[in-house]
């Protein structure tokens, strides 16, 4: 009875030290972490290469929080692993079950040992390899971002280009690495990674075909220079400033608020109108077309749809406005107008205002306007002229 009621003192005694263990290495950990926090700015310094800054001081502060999070629970488990077989060995019932488990502990302790011991010249040449391969991805990232902002200008090169090639670089360059350091990753060689292996490349090559044909389609919409970000545009039927131009989807914002994502293969295979490309050195050309009778002298015409164009405030002052005859139809005459803007990221309202100052000019000079054309029979010698309200 005696022996009995020591083994059961000692299994407690053997559980206190494991919970006092781990209560204080929660405890340090966590009072690390807030310590940390609190000293970030005198302990901590950004990370600068020249005069940008590659690592802030809230990505170290993170980055050193995972840490010892990641060993405060690495030393939890530890000490639940190596703390049960003690307790269960003192209680006669699960003795010689602990006795077994602590063999097994033991012999996994060993092996895990070895395998370290083993695996340090692997670790070191792994390390060497990321380190090389991010630092070769930091440069790259640099040297394109410089001539993304044309701080770097290279001949034959687009600036809009900088993006997709670095993405293309930054992906084949990790491809290549991960495959020199693959035969040196720890079960490298078994049969169930090979396994796992083939499902996951199963699995990406099943699941991915539209995904990869609107990356091809990204780089090709990329290289191709229909657009860039910051440019108002109009493909297929949408129409609005492009917010987000990437390898699978292209994301414009309408002129009504309205976030559109398109996939890249549909961008590929669609008309794409660039209102911005040629606005930045020229003006934008803004058209639109009414038919008039043959009764109305064409200079009449051309005088009351350059005044409409004249009174729109959307409508640039600088060079004037001009009329074309596009066609002589059976009933009327097919007149465009022709007006320059500034404002392409205003296209609806300029459109708007124009239309409405040629109804308005027409109407004061009782003008009718045959467009859309219409067929009445007319018993007495009627015209349908607006009258304007006062």
């Amino acid at each position: 009875m005696i022996n009995d009621y020591q083994f059961h003192f000692k299994a407690i005694i053997n559980l206190g030290i494991a919970l006092t263990l781990i209560a204080l290495t929660v405890g340090v950990s966590t009072a690390a972490v807030k310590l940390l926090i609190k000293k970030q700015s005198v302990w901590l310094r950004p990370i600068y290469f020249k005069s940008h800054e590659l690592v802030s001081t809230a990505m170290l502060v993170s980055v050193l929080s995972n840490i010892v999070t990641a060993i405060k629970w690495i030393l939890v488990l530890s000490i639940l692993y190596l703390m049960i077989p003690f307790v269960l060995q003192e209680l006669p019932v699960t003795h010689d079950y602990a006795v077994e488990l602590m063999a097994s502990v033991k012999s996994h302790l060993i092996t895990i040992g070895d395998g370290l011991l083993n695996f340090i010249p692997n670790l070191f040449f792994i390390a060497f390899v990321i380190f090389l391969t991010r630092s070769l991805l930091r440069f790259a990232k640099f040297i394109f971002l410089k001539i993304e902002k044309e701080y770097i200008v290279i001949d034959g090169f687009y600036a809009e280009w900088a993006g997709t090639t670095f993405q293309l670089l930054r992906f084949f360059i990790c491809m290549f690495a991960l495959v020199i350091i693959y035969p040196y990753l720890p079960g490298s060689g078994t049969k169930a990674l090979e396994g796992v292996s083939v499902f996951v490349g199963l699995m990406i090559s099943l699941g991915s075909s539209s995904a990869i044909a609107n990356i091809i389609a990204g780089v090709m919409i990329s290289y191709m220079r229909a657009f860039k970000k910051g440019d108002y545009v109009k493909i297929g039927e949408s129409m609005g400033k492009v917010t987000e131009k990437g390898l699978i989807v292209t994301k414009m914002i309408t002129y009504k608020n309205e976030e559109i994502t398109i996939p890249n293969t549909q961008v590929l295979s669609s008309q794409v109108t660039n209102y911005s490309t040629k606005a930045q050195s020229r003006d934008l050309i803004l058209y639109t077309t009414i038919t008039i009778g043959y009764d109305t002298p064409w200079t009449l015409v051309h005088k009351m749809m350059i005044e409409a164009a004249e009174r729109s405030p959307l409508i640039s002052q600088d060079k004037k406005p001009f009329v074309l005859q596009t066609a002589l139809n059976d009933y009327h005459i097919s007149y465009q107008l022709n007006a320059f803007t500034e404002n392409e990221d205003k296209i609806p309202g300029a459109y708007s205002e124009l239309h409405q100052n040629i109804q308005e000019v027409f109407a004061e000079n009782q003008v009718e306007i045959m467009s859309p054309g219409f067929t009445v029979l007319r018993n007495t010698p009627k015209n349908t002229t607006p009258v304007l309200s006062k």
